[in-house]
C-alpha cells in the first residue's frame, strides 16, 4: 500500500511530461486499480458479495428493460412494397 501511494505521488509529479509512455501509464493505472481493490476488501464496511452481485444484477435488469420491437430489416425500407 504504501508503494503505491508513493507510485501515486510520482506520477502526479511526471503525468504531464512526454517521456511517460504510454506503456508506463498503463502499468500505473493497473497497480492503482489493484491498490484501490485491495483496499476495499480489506477495509471495513465494503459490501460483501452478495450485496455487490445484487447490485450488479440490478444494474444489468434496468439497462436491458425494453420499451417496444422494432424490426431490424424493415427499419429505412419503403413500406410500400
Amino acid at each position: 500500500m504504501d508503494l503505491t501511494k508513493q507510485l501515486k505521488l510520482a506520477y502526479d509529479i511526471c503525468v504531464g511530461n512526454d517521456k511517460l509512455a504510454q506503456a508506463h501509464k498503463n502499468k500505473i493505472y493497473y497497480y492503482l486499480a489493484v491498490r484501490n481493490i485491495v483496499f476495499k476488501i480489506t477495509t471495513n464496511g465494503t459490501p460483501d458479495a452478495e450485496q455487490m452481485n445484487r447490485k450488479v444484477r440490478d444494474l444489468v435488469n434496468q439497462a436491458l428493460m425494453s420499451d417496444g420491437v422494432e424490426e431490424i430489416f424493415k427499419l429505412g425500407k419503403d413500406q410500400s412494397r
